[in-house]
Protein backbone atom coordinates (compact mmCIF):
# COMPACT_ATOMS: atom_id res chain seq x y z
CA UNK A 1 0.00 0.00 0.00
CA UNK A 2 1.45 3.21 -1.06
CA UNK A 3 1.61 6.45 1.31
CA UNK A 4 -1.60 8.06 -0.63
CA UNK A 5 -3.44 5.13 0.04
CA UNK A 6 -2.32 4.78 3.74
CA UNK A 7 -3.31 8.11 4.36
CA UNK A 8 -6.99 8.25 3.08
CA UNK A 9 -7.42 4.81 4.96
CA UNK A 10 -6.36 6.31 8.27
CA UNK A 11 -8.84 9.43 7.32
CA UNK A 12 -11.57 7.32 6.98
CA UNK A 13 -10.70 5.48 9.93
CA UNK A 14 -10.88 8.41 11.73
CA UNK A 15 -14.33 9.76 10.70
CA UNK A 16 -16.37 6.86 11.18
CA UNK A 17 -18.36 7.65 14.08
CA UNK A 18 -19.75 5.30 16.99
CA UNK A 19 -23.36 6.05 15.76
CA UNK A 20 -22.39 4.29 12.28
CA UNK A 21 -20.70 1.34 13.62
CA UNK A 22 -23.73 0.65 15.99
CA UNK A 23 -26.13 1.24 13.42
CA UNK A 24 -24.32 -1.38 11.40
CA UNK A 25 -24.24 -3.96 13.93
CA UNK A 26 -27.80 -3.63 14.77
CA UNK A 27 -28.63 -3.72 11.10
CA UNK A 28 -26.81 -7.01 10.24
CA UNK A 29 -26.20 -8.87 13.52
CA UNK A 30 -29.34 -8.14 16.39
CA UNK A 31 -31.00 -11.00 16.69
CA UNK A 32 -27.30 -13.16 16.94
CA UNK A 33 -25.32 -10.46 19.27
CA UNK A 34 -25.23 -8.43 21.91
CA UNK A 35 -23.83 -5.05 23.51
CA UNK A 36 -21.53 -5.95 26.59
CA UNK A 37 -19.29 -3.34 28.66
CA UNK A 38 -22.04 -0.56 28.96
CA UNK A 39 -22.09 -0.25 24.99
CA UNK A 40 -18.53 -0.39 24.79
CA UNK A 41 -18.13 -3.66 22.91
CA UNK A 42 -20.76 -5.76 20.97
CA UNK A 43 -20.25 -9.81 21.17
CA UNK A 44 -21.50 -12.04 18.73
CA UNK A 45 -20.50 -15.21 16.91
CA UNK A 46 -16.86 -15.74 14.58
CA UNK A 47 -17.84 -14.49 11.08
CA UNK A 48 -15.10 -17.09 9.74
CA UNK A 49 -15.67 -20.35 11.67
CA UNK A 50 -18.53 -21.83 13.51
CA UNK A 51 -18.94 -20.42 17.14
CA UNK A 52 -21.75 -20.51 19.30
CA UNK A 53 -19.73 -18.98 21.73
CA UNK A 54 -19.70 -15.63 20.96
CA UNK A 55 -16.29 -15.10 20.58
CA UNK A 56 -16.02 -12.51 17.86
CA UNK A 57 -15.69 -8.61 19.75
CA UNK A 58 -16.21 -5.54 18.04
CA UNK A 59 -15.20 -1.89 19.64
CA UNK A 60 -17.88 0.52 19.01
CA UNK A 61 -16.31 3.24 19.22
CA UNK A 62 -13.10 2.31 17.54
CA UNK A 63 -14.30 -0.80 15.03
CA UNK A 64 -11.29 -2.73 15.81
CA UNK A 65 -11.99 -6.01 16.58
CA UNK A 66 -10.99 -9.37 17.57
CA UNK A 67 -11.95 -12.86 16.78
CA UNK A 68 -10.97 -15.38 19.64
CA UNK A 69 -12.20 -18.07 17.69
CA UNK A 70 -10.33 -17.84 14.46
CA UNK A 71 -7.12 -15.82 15.99
CA UNK A 72 -7.77 -12.87 13.86
CA UNK A 73 -7.95 -9.06 14.25
CA UNK A 74 -8.51 -6.22 12.31
CA UNK A 75 -10.08 -2.86 11.81
CA UNK A 76 -13.81 -1.65 10.87
CA UNK A 77 -13.03 -1.69 7.24
CA UNK A 78 -11.69 -4.99 6.90
CA UNK A 79 -15.06 -6.59 8.92
CA UNK A 80 -17.74 -4.80 6.69
CA UNK A 81 -15.53 -6.39 3.42
CA UNK A 82 -15.72 -9.65 5.14
CA UNK A 83 -19.05 -9.18 6.39
CA UNK A 84 -20.31 -8.27 2.68
CA UNK A 85 -17.61 -10.89 0.73
CA UNK A 86 -16.26 -7.92 -0.97
CA UNK A 87 -13.04 -6.24 -1.19
CA UNK A 88 -11.38 -3.94 1.12
CA UNK A 89 -11.53 -0.93 -1.67
CA UNK A 90 -15.25 -1.46 -2.28
CA UNK A 91 -16.05 -1.94 1.71
CA UNK A 92 -13.44 1.63 2.55
CA UNK A 93 -15.77 3.41 -0.76
CA UNK A 94 -19.16 2.03 0.35
CA UNK A 95 -18.33 3.13 4.10
CA UNK A 96 -17.04 6.56 2.98
CA UNK A 97 -20.07 7.25 0.98
CA UNK A 98 -22.50 5.83 4.12
CA UNK A 99 -20.84 8.46 6.60
CA UNK A 100 -20.31 11.74 3.82
CA UNK A 101 -24.34 11.30 3.23
CA UNK A 102 -25.37 11.05 6.57
CA UNK A 103 -25.85 14.28 8.38
CA UNK A 104 -28.27 13.08 10.94
CA UNK A 105 -26.82 13.97 14.67
CA UNK A 106 -24.88 11.83 16.84
CA UNK A 107 -26.87 10.24 19.04
CA UNK A 108 -26.37 10.72 22.44
CA UNK A 109 -24.04 8.03 24.12
CA UNK A 110 -25.72 5.21 26.49
CA UNK A 111 -23.18 4.47 28.54
CA UNK A 112 -22.77 6.66 31.67
CA UNK A 113 -21.23 9.77 32.26
CA UNK A 114 -18.54 9.70 34.46
CA UNK A 115 -18.12 13.24 34.91
CA UNK A 116 -21.84 14.35 36.12
CA UNK A 117 -21.55 16.70 39.01
CA UNK A 118 -22.71 15.06 42.31
CA UNK A 119 -26.04 15.22 44.05
CA UNK A 120 -24.94 15.74 47.62
CA UNK A 121 -24.98 17.84 50.68
CA UNK A 122 -21.78 19.75 51.21
CA UNK A 123 -23.08 21.96 54.06
CA UNK A 124 -20.97 19.98 56.67
CA UNK A 125 -17.50 19.80 54.98
CA UNK A 126 -15.20 22.70 56.03
CA UNK A 127 -12.43 23.42 53.30
CA UNK A 128 -9.39 22.54 54.58
CA UNK A 129 -6.10 23.99 52.26
CA UNK A 130 -2.40 24.64 53.96
CA UNK A 131 -3.86 28.11 55.52
CA UNK A 132 -6.01 25.86 57.82
CA UNK A 133 -3.45 25.37 60.44
CA UNK A 134 -5.00 28.54 62.11
CA UNK A 135 -8.11 27.30 62.80
CA UNK A 136 -8.97 26.59 66.28
CA UNK A 137 -12.02 23.95 65.53
CA UNK A 138 -10.02 20.81 67.11
CA UNK A 139 -11.34 18.47 63.77
CA UNK A 140 -9.90 20.84 61.49
CA UNK A 141 -7.06 20.97 62.89
CA UNK A 142 -6.96 17.38 63.30
CA UNK A 143 -7.61 17.05 59.70
CA UNK A 144 -4.61 19.65 58.45
CA UNK A 145 -2.13 17.67 60.71
CA UNK A 146 -2.95 14.37 58.73
CA UNK A 147 -2.69 16.15 55.03
CA UNK A 148 0.40 17.92 56.37
CA UNK A 149 1.97 14.87 57.67
CA UNK A 150 1.66 13.29 53.91
CA UNK A 151 2.51 16.45 52.14
CA UNK A 152 -0.55 17.15 50.67
CA UNK A 153 -0.75 20.55 50.00
CA UNK A 154 0.82 22.77 46.98
CA UNK A 155 3.70 24.34 48.92
CA UNK A 156 3.98 26.82 45.97
CA UNK A 157 0.21 27.91 45.00
CA UNK A 158 -3.12 28.32 46.89
CA UNK A 159 -5.17 26.03 45.87
CA UNK A 160 -9.43 26.56 46.38
CA UNK A 161 -10.03 24.04 48.32
CA UNK A 162 -7.97 21.15 47.87
CA UNK A 163 -9.80 18.68 50.83
CA UNK A 164 -12.69 18.64 53.13
CA UNK A 165 -13.41 17.23 56.30
CA UNK A 166 -16.98 16.71 57.33
CA UNK A 167 -18.52 17.54 60.60
CA UNK A 168 -21.76 15.63 60.42
CA UNK A 169 -23.49 13.38 58.70
CA UNK A 170 -22.77 10.42 57.13
CA UNK A 171 -19.19 11.39 56.24
CA UNK A 172 -18.64 13.12 59.68
CA UNK A 173 -15.10 12.87 61.17
CA UNK A 174 -13.78 11.84 57.59
CA UNK A 175 -11.15 14.06 55.02
CA UNK A 176 -12.76 14.14 51.83
CA UNK A 177 -10.82 13.69 49.27
CA UNK A 178 -12.55 15.49 46.02
CA UNK A 179 -12.71 14.47 42.46
CA UNK A 180 -13.21 17.59 40.46
CA UNK A 181 -13.97 18.27 37.28
CA UNK A 182 -11.94 21.67 35.48
CA UNK A 183 -14.81 23.51 36.18
CA UNK A 184 -14.73 22.66 39.81
CA UNK A 185 -17.63 21.04 40.13
CA UNK A 186 -17.58 17.72 42.23
CA UNK A 187 -17.83 14.51 40.10
CA UNK A 188 -16.76 11.79 43.02
CA UNK A 189 -14.98 11.80 46.45
CA UNK A 190 -13.34 9.25 48.93
CA UNK A 191 -13.71 9.68 52.33
CA UNK A 192 -11.33 8.92 54.65
CA UNK A 193 -11.93 7.84 58.27
CA UNK A 194 -10.00 10.41 60.57
CA UNK A 195 -10.85 9.05 64.28
CA UNK A 196 -12.22 5.21 64.70
CA UNK A 197 -14.88 5.05 62.08
CA UNK A 198 -15.43 1.93 60.02
CA UNK A 199 -15.20 1.00 57.12
CA UNK A 200 -12.02 3.13 56.79
CA UNK A 201 -13.07 4.08 53.36
CA UNK A 202 -16.40 5.60 51.94
CA UNK A 203 -17.29 6.50 48.76
CA UNK A 204 -20.65 8.59 47.32
CA UNK A 205 -24.10 6.22 47.22
CA UNK A 206 -23.41 4.22 43.76
CA UNK A 207 -26.52 4.91 42.42
CA UNK A 208 -25.10 8.38 41.80
CA UNK A 209 -22.23 6.73 40.29
CA UNK A 210 -19.50 4.00 41.04
CA UNK A 211 -15.74 3.91 41.88
CA UNK A 212 -15.24 1.52 39.03
CA UNK A 213 -16.52 4.29 36.44
CA UNK A 214 -14.26 7.17 37.71
CA UNK A 215 -10.84 8.06 37.71
CA UNK A 216 -8.53 10.78 39.72
CA UNK A 217 -8.22 13.94 37.77
CA UNK A 218 -5.28 13.82 35.00
CA UNK A 219 -4.32 15.38 32.32
CA UNK A 220 -4.83 13.75 28.87
CA UNK A 221 -2.47 13.28 25.66
CA UNK A 222 0.14 12.24 27.82
CA UNK A 223 1.76 9.36 29.78
CA UNK A 224 -0.47 8.41 32.47
CA UNK A 225 0.96 6.36 35.82
CA UNK A 226 -2.09 4.43 37.39
CA UNK A 227 -2.08 4.17 40.91
CA UNK A 228 -4.11 2.52 43.33
CA UNK A 229 -5.04 5.16 45.69
CA UNK A 230 -5.88 9.00 45.21
CA UNK A 231 -3.56 9.87 47.75
CA UNK A 232 -0.36 8.16 45.52
CA UNK A 233 -1.71 10.03 42.28
CA UNK A 234 -1.76 13.61 44.37
CA UNK A 235 1.71 12.61 45.94
CA UNK A 236 2.98 11.95 41.91
CA UNK A 237 1.28 14.82 40.77
CA UNK A 238 2.89 17.25 43.58
CA UNK A 239 5.91 16.11 42.34
CA UNK A 240 5.61 16.79 38.59
CA UNK A 241 4.50 13.37 37.05
CA UNK A 242 0.54 13.03 35.75
CA UNK A 243 -0.79 9.94 37.47
CA UNK A 244 -4.26 9.13 38.73
CA UNK A 245 -5.92 6.31 40.74
CA UNK A 246 -8.38 3.35 39.91
CA UNK A 247 -9.75 3.28 43.75
CA UNK A 248 -7.73 -0.44 44.75
CA UNK A 249 -5.64 -2.68 42.30
CA UNK A 250 -8.97 -4.36 40.47
CA UNK A 251 -9.31 -1.81 37.68
CA UNK A 252 -12.65 -2.27 35.56
CA UNK A 253 -12.63 -1.92 31.98
CA UNK A 254 -14.70 1.33 31.56
CA UNK A 255 -11.33 2.79 33.64
CA UNK A 256 -8.65 1.31 31.21
CA UNK A 257 -11.11 2.36 28.22
CA UNK A 258 -11.32 5.79 29.28
CA UNK A 259 -7.42 5.89 29.49
CA UNK A 260 -7.59 4.75 26.09
CA UNK A 261 -9.78 7.01 24.78
CA UNK A 262 -7.96 10.10 26.10
CA UNK A 263 -5.26 9.09 24.08
CA UNK A 264 -2.79 8.33 27.27
CA UNK A 265 0.76 6.46 27.71
CA UNK A 266 -0.43 3.80 30.27
CA UNK A 267 2.35 3.44 32.97
CA UNK A 268 1.27 0.65 35.55
CA UNK A 269 2.22 2.14 39.24
CA UNK A 270 0.40 -0.16 41.51
CA UNK A 271 2.02 -1.04 44.97
CA UNK A 272 4.77 -3.67 45.48
CA UNK A 273 2.44 -6.71 46.90
CA UNK A 274 0.05 -9.44 45.71
CA UNK A 275 -3.12 -7.29 45.28
CA UNK A 276 -0.55 -5.20 43.15
CA UNK A 277 0.47 -8.09 41.07
CA UNK A 278 -2.84 -9.19 40.30
CA UNK A 279 -4.02 -5.67 39.41
CA UNK A 280 -0.91 -5.73 36.74
CA UNK A 281 -1.72 -8.73 35.25
CA UNK A 282 -5.85 -7.71 34.83
CA UNK A 283 -4.81 -4.40 33.06
CA UNK A 284 -2.17 -6.57 30.59
CA UNK A 285 -5.22 -9.41 29.98
CA UNK A 286 -7.76 -6.15 29.38
CA UNK A 287 -5.33 -4.28 27.05
CA UNK A 288 -4.68 -7.68 25.18
CA UNK A 289 -8.57 -8.00 24.76
CA UNK A 290 -9.03 -3.76 24.03
CA UNK A 291 -6.20 -4.41 20.95
CA UNK A 292 -4.26 -1.05 22.93
CA UNK A 293 -0.93 -0.65 22.47
CA UNK A 294 2.14 -2.25 24.82
CA UNK A 295 1.72 -0.54 28.44
CA UNK A 296 5.17 0.11 30.83
CA UNK A 297 5.43 0.15 34.47
CA UNK A 298 6.71 2.00 37.23
CA UNK A 299 6.21 0.62 40.42
CA UNK A 300 6.93 2.57 43.63
CA UNK A 301 10.75 2.51 45.24
CA UNK A 302 10.50 -1.23 47.29
CA UNK A 303 11.90 0.63 50.18
CA UNK A 304 8.15 2.39 50.98
CA UNK A 305 4.96 1.06 50.98
CA UNK A 306 3.58 2.96 48.37
CA UNK A 307 4.04 6.68 46.72
CA UNK A 308 3.21 8.60 48.91
CA UNK A 309 5.43 6.97 51.78
CA UNK A 310 8.75 7.71 49.24
CA UNK A 311 6.64 11.31 49.12
CA UNK A 312 6.84 11.95 52.30
CA UNK A 313 10.39 10.81 52.75
CA UNK A 314 11.28 13.74 50.44
CA UNK A 315 12.06 11.23 47.21
CA UNK A 316 12.53 12.75 44.10
CA UNK A 317 9.35 10.72 42.40
CA UNK A 318 9.73 12.64 39.53
CA UNK A 319 13.46 11.44 38.49
CA UNK A 320 12.87 8.20 40.20
CA UNK A 321 9.94 7.75 37.35
CA UNK A 322 11.89 8.64 34.91
CA UNK A 323 14.71 6.33 35.43
CA UNK A 324 12.41 3.35 36.64
CA UNK A 325 9.72 3.21 33.85
CA UNK A 326 10.22 0.18 32.00
CA UNK A 327 8.35 -1.91 28.85
CA UNK A 328 6.16 -4.43 30.42
CA UNK A 329 7.50 -7.03 28.10
CA UNK A 330 8.84 -10.92 28.36
CA UNK A 331 12.14 -9.15 29.48
CA UNK A 332 11.13 -7.75 32.35
CA UNK A 333 9.15 -10.39 33.64
CA UNK A 334 12.09 -12.55 33.23
CA UNK A 335 14.42 -9.64 35.15
CA UNK A 336 12.19 -9.50 37.72
CA UNK A 337 11.56 -13.21 38.19
CA UNK A 338 15.31 -13.40 38.82
CA UNK A 339 16.49 -10.73 40.90
CA UNK A 340 16.91 -10.62 44.49
CA UNK A 341 14.87 -10.33 47.46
Amino acid sequence: MNVLALDSEIVLMNIISPKYIREYLDHNFRNSGRYSSGGREFTMPSIFVDDWKNKFSINTSTGMWQDFKAHKVGNFIQFVAQVEKTSYKRAEAKILFEVLADDSPEPKPFIEDISTSLDVDMSSWVPIDIYSCYSKDSLVQLAWKYLWGRKMFHTEETEDEPFYVATDGKYKNRIIIPFKKPSGDLFFFQARALLEETPKYLNPDSTQVRASSVLYPFQSDTTVLICEGPLDARSLQLAGVNATSTMGSSPSQIQIEEIRDMGCELVIAYDNDTAGKMGVDKIERMRRELMMPSIKICLPPKAYKDWNEAWREDMDLKQYVRENTKDYDIEYLINTQIEPR
